[in-house]
């Protein structure tokens, strides 16, 4: 290629001007018959120059000779909508080897407009008139060269008097105008976001995404009483920038009015899709949440399918579960089915639970069929409190004692014991038996010299009373301060030093004195009197015990209470009081 000389004759390049537009405009300016002599400058086919697609170099060149005046040449060429775009979304989006025009603005001026190589750019935002696509005379399809000459090269039909479009639907609709208006902003608004978040490049993948649902749906603008027709690469349909602006319209009104008009497009396609297809489709719908630009569809597609799952339109293994199980916990039913199955509770148990108000049964019908629905929160909360109640067992286990010793904990009120309507027996929380732990473990200590391991003090003082209740209520009364050899054990691993022992010892014979009563050992202590007289007093006077215990061997404990001793002092003419005990 030799040396390149400006064309003498030059124009300003107009702002929304194409790139090869220009060029050829500039050429028929300066009595080119064709474009042919000057493509010699070109790296690419002519062909490439009707399709506006232009290299650096070639740009380069187109600069040197044309010495534009103006915007920059660089800007209205393919290469900015690839940029815009995405070179795959580039080219599903623009026209090929043919262009189309607005008869209103080529009447103003013509010359070929950046915006009209979109294929889904179906009117002029500006006039409000369908994109004339063909010869009006002989419906031959226009190339860029034949429209800067303006002048048929099939029919010598003058583009210029191309007559106006009559009043369609489509131009009557303020969804597809407002979707169109968006489109032409790609091209003349660089930085153009669809409804103050999307950009060009992440709509148009959005679109393309959004049309597997929407294919074969009616169409929800209500431009049009046809299905909508968008995938063009199938047998008996062609590409066509109506079905591509009412398909791009479908799409811009799905997400206007998110995530109701979102909602409505799934419903619909759920209902018309057969389920055999419904997975191919959702799959090519779904890889678009792999740009996080859409985390927020991604929520909205979730919810609705949690919903669905909630109202038996779909099952728990739809692949939308499988690809992120953890939206099964934010379902607000289950079925009774699906209960029994993973955590093993029998119907009959269910019914029992629903009957007493702990869970929530529902029953409804589908294709004549009943099903059976579980509210999940109450059913939630049954199971976690399940856990949180254990039995006696595990109570024995968790403080280290005997299942005898917890029922005598239990009795005296220092562990809170609940039977529900439901259950056999009665449980203890969980928490409550830590916390009673936590309170009288032993703290850990190198020495325990002086100290009686728990059951070896509960052997040796059994015969003055002395229990594990008594051991948990006076360490809790800070009156015992066992020790532990580790950290981490259970009463069983406790020591108690055998001076706060015996104090308990005294402590709890003062208790049982009030509660029970006084021994006839401790009578004959206070009023210094014999065995003989006293059972003689007792015999004379009938004083009868208040309390009789009887012992494993037979042997029996007499106890009197406070007003009996007092009679027993009378009848022995003492001046003793009762109280110096």
């Amino acid at each position: 290629m030799g040396r390149v000389n400006p064309l003498p004759i030059r124009s300003m390049m107009e702002r929304d001007e194409s790139v090869a537009g220009y060029f050829y405009r500039s050429l028929v300016n300066n009595y080119f018959g064709s474009p042919t002599p000057l493509s010699c400058y070109m790296t690419k086919p002519l062909l490439k120059n009707h399709n506006n697609d232009f290299t650096d170099s070639e740009m380069t060149t187109l600069n040197k000779l044309l010495v534009v005046e103006g915007p920059s040449i660089f800007n209205n060429n393919a290469k900015r909508l690839k940029t815009k775009f995405g070179v795959d979304n580039y080219l599903k989006m623009v026209i090929k080897n043919k262009i189309k025009y607005c008869p209103l603005c080529i009447k103003q001026k013509r010359y070929h407009r950046y915006a009209w190589s979109i294929n889904c750019l179906h009117c002029c935002v500006l006039h409000q008139q369908v994109l004339i696509e063909a010869c009006s005379n002989c419906k031959q399809s226009i190339n860029l060269w034949d429209f800067t000459r303006g002048i048929c090269n099939n029919c010598n039909f003058l583009f210029g008097s191309s007559p106006m479009s009559l009043t369609t639907s489509i131009l009557t609709s303020g969804i597809v105008l407002e979707s169109q208006r968006a489109i032409y902003n790609f091209c003349s608004v660089d930085d153009y976001l669809v409804f103050g978040k999307y950009t060009s490049a992440h709509f148009v993948t959005l679109a393309f995404h959004s049309f597997h649902l929407l294919e074969g749906a009616r169409d929800l603008t209500n431009t049009s009483n046809s299905s909508l027709s968008i995938f063009h690469k199938r047998r008996d349909q062609k590409r066509d920038s109506y079905n591509a602006a009412l398909a791009v319209a479908n799409v811009y009104w799905m997400y206007l009015g998110f995530p109701d008009n979102f909602y409505i497009v799934l419903d619909y396609f759920l209902e018309r899709t057969s389920k055999r297809n419904r997975y191919d489709k959702l799959q090519r719908f779904v890889r678009l949440f792999e740009d996080k630009a859409f985390t927020d569809i991604e929520n909205a597609y979730k919810d609705f399918f949690v919903r669905q799952v909630d109202c038996g339109e779909v099952r728990k293994d739809f692949s939308v579960f499988k690809g992120d199980p953890k939206l099964l916990s934010k379902r607000t039913r289950v079925r009774r089915e699906e209960i029994r199955k993973d955590i093993g509770t029998s119907y009959e148990k269910l019914s029992q639970l629903n009957n007493i108000g702990e869970i929530s049964l529902d029953i409804s019908t589908k294709d004549a069929k009943s099903q059976y629905w579980i509210d999940s929160t109450m059913f939630q909360s049954y199971l976690e409190d399940q856990k949180s109640r254990i039995s006696r067992g595990e109570v024995a286990l968790m403080l280290g004692v005997t299942k005898t010793s917890v029922q005598k904990i239990i009795n005296v009120g220092l562990l809170p014991m609940e039977q529900k309507e439901s259950e056999s027996y009665g449980k203890v929380y969980r928490q409550d038996v830590l916390i009673l732990l936590g309170k009288c473990r032993g703290k850990e200590a190198t020495s325990i010299k002086g100290c009686l391991p728990l059951n070896k003090a509960l052997i040796k003082y059994s015969v003055n009373g002395l229990s594990i209740a008594h051991l948990i209520e006076f360490t809790i009364r800070d009156m015992l301060h066992p020790k532990c050899l580790t950290n981490a054990g259970t009463l069983r691993d406790n020591y108690y030093r055998e001076d706060e022992l015996l104090k308990c010892l005294e402590e709890i014979k003062k208790e049982q004195q009030q509660h029970v009563g006084y021994t006839q050992a401790d009578i004959i202590k206070v009023f210094r009197v014999g065995e003989r007289r006293l059972k003689k007093i007792l015999s004379e006077h009938h004083i009868d015990p208040d309390f009789t215990m009887i012992m494993k061997d037979g042997r029996k404990r007499y106890y009197y209470k406070v007003h009996k001793i007092e009679v027993i002092r009378k009848s022995l003419g003492s001046d003793i009081k009762f109280i110096d005990l």
